[in-house]
């Protein structure tokens, strides 16, 4: 039975005490675990060292990561042990992907010509929807 997954963002701070090597390679073992455990990672950002706006664990610098995966829900529990265990990241936030559904959008003069359409032509018989497939299509 295939395993159900969801697209989820992370979005972590590492500690400015780790040399740049040592942040790649933090970020590799995590984009590993991701992988073992789930299906794909989508995107990686590119890490880069960020003045905190307020100090977390008394640091005022961290570097900012930002991965975009496929992960089975079922396995969210052990992620998150994982990401608490790991003393090198000092916070992260994990957020399920909404998908967006693309909706056609109709223009305030699309509508009022069709609302005109639909005085003019009151005795022919012709759906709402096939009017408005005619107006956005011209």
């Amino acid at each position: 039975m295939p395993s159900i997954v969801t697209p989820y963002r992370l979005t972590y701070l590492l500690s400015p005490k780790l040399e740049k090597e040592a942040v790649v390679e933090a970020n590799q073992k995590l984009v590993s675990f991701l992988e073992k455990k789930g299906k794909k990672v989508k995107t990686e950002k590119e890490i880069t060292r960020q003045n905190l706006a307020y100090p977390i664990q008394n640091e005022r610098q961290a570097y900012l990561a930002d991965i975009t995966f496929d992960f089975p829900p079922t396995e969210l529990p052990a992620l998150k042990k994982h990401l608490t265990e790991n003393t090198n990241i000092l916070r992260f936030l994990l957020t399920k992907v909404r998908q967006r559904v693309a909706k056609k959008r109709i223009s305030e003069k699309a509508l009022s010509q069709l609302k005109k359409e639909e005085k003019k032509e009151e005795g022919k018989e012709e759906t709402v929807d096939e009017k408005l497939n005619r107006i956005l299509a011209s």
